[in-house]
């Protein structure tokens, strides 16, 4: 009987106890409601276009001016992280002293599952994830899984209770955050919504204004589409907003952007906030301008003469 538990938050893995033989744990790596959505009928071309996007951006940059090529699901091993987080203390080398088999490919280990349980929060982020992996999922077994989802109120990795962990990775129903059966016909219903959302604007599904979670979605995509009067997506129209015309930190725009005008259902991490703000320096009419390069403490934003007339305009339309 194996068990797979797929997380669209970050673990805290200094907090998880080793894991039995039948159990495998997989973190996403995705922010699906930035970006294209086209070929969502076809994983192949959908992942692509993906992978294309992110390497686009400075998001995944790593130090050395490489990108991390992340694929949308990574193996979690508690003990090998904490052994790797041991040999980076000592320091150098690591490949000759790691005792751990490379691990299996989400596709392959879906295909052997039993149960599979989906770890996540009720954002707009993590609910259009689930209709993803429903339909990555789907196409990967001819027989369905058993499927469970265990909702989350608060962020897994300010979790500090050992017990709980250990009842949450033990797969236990009386821990107090209990996993729901969602049956074969609710899973069909979210792969529906999953294509309804990759087709927007042309898709408005009714089913959305019933379901608290679809509707946090499409309301959020819906955002996500430029204003025909401005040509702001909501991310853009907030961090306009939050610059001034006097040079900041990015740090503080990109903060006080995070923290003014977004709803529970709408999170970003900041690495896509800063895409979105190099992105407005670089347009046809920049609304921005930045000085200094790499990571954000080092770089400063300020509002270029074009950005200070829109956001004016925006100040007063509100």
């Amino acid at each position: 009987m194996m068990r797979i538990i797929f997380s669209f938050q970050t673990l805290p893995v200094e907090m998880l106890p080793d894991l039995p033989a039948d159990l495998r744990i997989f973190h996403s790596t995705e922010t699906l409601t930035v970006g294209p959505l086209a070929g969502w009928d076809d994983p192949a071309s959908f992942w692509q276009a993906r992978r294309s996007f992110w390497r686009s951006t400075p998001v995944f940059d790593m130090p050395d001016g490489e990108k991390w090529d992340a694929e949308p699901w990574i193996p979690i091993n508690p003990q090998a992280s904490r052994f790797l987080l041991e040999l980076v203390k000592k320091g150098p080398p690591i490949e000759d002293d790691w005792p751990f088999a490379e691990p299996e490919p989400m596709e392959e280990v879906v295909q052997q599952a039993d149960t599979i349980e989906v770890w996540s929060s009720s954002s707009a982020d993590e609910t259009l994830g689930l209709w993803r992996l429903l339909e990555d999922v789907s196409r990967l077994r001819s027989d369905p899984a058993a499927l469970r989802i265990r909702s989350f109120k608060k962020q897994l990795r300010t979790f500090e209770d050992q017990a709980l962990w250990l009842q949450l990775i033990g797969g236990r129903q009386d821990c107090p955050v209990p996993a729901r059966l969602v049956s074969p016909e609710e899973q069909e219903k979210m792969r529906s919504l999953g294509r309804a959302a990759a087709g927007l604007p042309q898709n408005w599904p009714g089913a959305w204004r019933t379901d608290p979670d679809a509707a946090g979605v499409f309301s959020v995509l819906r955002g996500r589409i430029p204003d025909p009067a401005t040509g702001l997506t909501n991310i853009r129209s907030r961090l306009l907003s939050a610059a001034q015309s006097r040079w900041m930190k990015m740090t503080r725009v990109v903060g006080d952007a995070m923290v003014k005008g977004w709803d529970d259902a709408d999170q970003l991490n900041v690495g896509i906030l800063q895409m979105e703000l190099e992105a407005m320096a670089q347009l046809e009419l920049p609304l921005v301008e930045i000085t200094g390069q790499g990571a954000m403490r080092h770089c400063e934003v300020r509002l270029t003469e074009q950005g200070n007339v829109l956001k004016a305009r925006l100040a007063g339309a509100g």
